[in-house]
Parts: C-alpha cells; sequence; structure tokens
C-alpha cells in the first residue's frame, strides 16, 4: 500500500488485511490532516494478516501521524513489512527527526531517500538574496529601474528551478511601500509594482497561472519610516510560496 502527501491532502491507496487496519489508518490521517484532505482509495482484504503485518500497519499509522512537521510532500510504500520513504523536508532540522524516528520504528524495515524541500530551499535563497538586494522602481512609479531588473532576474533564476522541481508551487508577490503620500495611493502603487515584477516574470518564461500581485501599501513596514533608510527597506518586493 501507499501514503502519498501533496499541498496538504494525503492519499492512502492499496490493500489492508482488514478494516480494523483500515480504520486505523485513516483516523490517524484524518485527525492529522482534516478529513476533507484524505482520500481514501484503500482496499481490504479478507481477514486479519500476519501479526508482524499488523504490527507493520500499527507503526505506519504512528508516522502519518507525524508527516506534516516533517514534510511538504513525501510518499510511503509499505510491503509486508518493509516500507520505503520519499519526502521532501521542510527544513534541516526536520530532516533529521524524520530520520531518527523512521530509524528507530519498530515493526519496519525502513528505508528512505529524504531532502530538503525546493519550496523550502528557495524560501531560504530568496530571503538571504532580498535582505541585500532589493527590487527598485522609479520614485512614485511602477516601472522597474535597471538595478531592480537586475536582482530580479536573480529571482527569476531561483523560481524557474523551483517550478522546475514543483510545478504546482503557489507564488505570490507582495508590492510594499513607504508611508510618504497618501494610504490609498501607496496601496495602488503597491499592486501596480507588484503586478509589474509579475507581467517580468511572465516575459521571461515563468507561469502565469501560479503567480498573483499583492499590494500592501504601507501597512508592513519592516523599519522606521522616521529615517530616509528606513523608508528604502520599507519600499520593497517580496515573495510568497505556497505548495
Amino acid at each position: 500500500m501507499s501514503v502519498t502527501l501533496s499541498v496538504g491532502k494525503l492519499t492512502l491507496s492499496g490493500s489492508v488485511p482488514d478494516e480494523e487496519a483500515r480504520d486505523a489508518l485513516l483516523a490517524a490521517a484524518r485527525s492529522t490532516f482534516g478529513e476533507e484532505n484524505v482520500t481514501d482509495s484503500l482496499q481490504v482484504g479478507r481477514g486479519a494478516g500476519p501479526a508482524d503485518v499488523t504490527a507493520a500497519l500499527e507503526a505506519l499509522a504512528e508516522i502519518v501521524a507525524e508527516l506534516p512537521t516533517w514534510f511538504d510532500a513525501a510518499e510511503l510504500r509499505l510491503r509486508g513489512t518493509n516500507l520505503n520513504v520519499t519526502g521532501d523536508a521542510l527544513s534541516p532540522e526536520a530532516l533529521e527527526q524524520a530520520t531518527s524516528f523512521l530509524e528507530s520504528t519498530a515493526g519496519l524495515t525502513v528505508t528512505s531517500e529524504l531532502e530538503i524541500s525546493p519550496v523550502v530551499q528557495s524560501r531560504d535563497q530568496l530571503k538571504a538574496l532580498l535582505e541585500t538586494e532589493t527590487i527598485t522602481f522609479a520614485t512614485g512609479s511602477a516601472e522597474i529601474t535597471e538595478e531592480g531588473v537586475t536582482v530580479l532576474e536573480r529571482v527569476i533564476e531561483i523560481l524557474a528551478r523551483t517550478f522546475a522541481a514543483r510545478p504546482r508551487v503557489e507564488v505570490r508577490i507582495d508590492g510594499h511601500t513607504d508611508d510618504q503620500g497618501p494610504e490609498d495611493f501607496n496601496r495602488d502603487l503597491s499592486l501596480r509594482r507588484a503586478q509589474a515584477v509579475l507581467d517580468y516574470m511572465v516575459a521571461a518564461g515563468l507561469p502565469a497561472a501560479n503567480l498573483s500581485p499583492e499590494g500592501f501599501g504601507e501597512s508592513r513596514p519592516i523599519a522606521d519610516n522616521g529615517t530616509e533608510e528606513g523608508r528604502a527597506k520599507n519600499r520593497r518586493i517580496e515573495f510568497t510560496l505556497e505548495g
């Protein structure tokens, strides 16, 4: 049987020996992910299986309950008492925790292929880039400067790798301004700037269906608007990745 985690949804498929085993797996899955996020494609056999298989299924239920603390995508395949796990971990710490838990699970012989999630890697890379570089615009407009284009090209390189690994990832482009000028103008300006970034990304080959703009105006400052340095930090584009 197999367990697949993708975009917060879990699919259970394959055969289990009896209703008791099916119910235990579904209970663990639904209590962890919510009933609406669990697809049950399990087939029930004619009776209880061997004791070691029953123990393996019980251990699998324990692992299912831990999946969202470790992975944003994973696949588990159980044959008898042999479990193969592939997964994209949420962080290096989550990778270590998952590895330790799987290695110590009684009743299963586990093989695993685990790595850090490409979405997590991209978030970290974008954060590191945008802590030192800024996508800049002409004053009071949504025209990206030459310097801003240079930074944006580096962002596009990161996101292109993300989409290659995770075609369904969603990217929200968040525009922010300082507090100079009317609030409504700033909100509109931040949205137009986010849209300008989106348009450039689409022209560069990123999928339009996976991109969306959002304008927050001056509502989310990260620095003091009372100084020029602080205002410069608040005029920014950020990226939110999900999936």
